[in-house]
């Protein structure tokens, strides 16, 4: 199973070129970079020194840290520009809210309130107010129109 890529979100180039820095420091390599996007992949690295003793000790240590090499993902983590960051997309966004696992309430501190009942309010709604964010993506609403007269 592969792993996901863990997602950096800055608010501008600048903060972009930092954490870039960051991570090269770390040992990750640049696979691609963009105007908004940047992914950079820290390759695995062959420890020798378990490999020498486990054939020297016994080989089948060796070969299962052969297979546990084989296996293991690259990290990989993707720096992206996001309007989201810079506060432009929306507005009202103040403080982060906490979802339940299937994404059908949020916790006010005190108790769990169905988001059918009432968004958090907090919540940051798309500028055409259809749809709100939910951390992770857009969601509609799903409001009837008060006023079915005027279409």
């Amino acid at each position: 199973m592969a792993k996901a890529p863990q997602v950096i979100a800055v608010s501008s180039q600048a903060e972009m070129a930092t954490a870039i820095t960051s991570y090269t420091a770390q040992g990750y390599i640049l696979m691609s970079q963009q105007a908004t996007e940047t992914v950079l992949k820290r390759p695995k690295r062959l420890n020798i020194l378990p490999l020498l003793i486990g054939f020297f000790l016994c080989l089948l240590p060796g070969l299962i840290y052969l297979i546990v090499y084989a296996v293991q993902k690259e990290p990989i983590v993707i720096i992206s520009v996001s309007s989201l960051a810079q506060g432009q997309v929306g507005a009202g966004l103040t403080d982060e809210f906490q979802l339940s696992a299937d994404g059908a309430w949020w916790w006010d501190a005190n108790q769990w309130i169905s988001i059918a009942v009432r968004l958090p309010p907090n919540a940051q709604l798309s500028e055409d107010k259809a749809f709100w964010w939910d951390g992770r993506s857009w969601r509609s609403l799903n409001v009837p129109n008060p006023n079915p007269e005027s279409g």
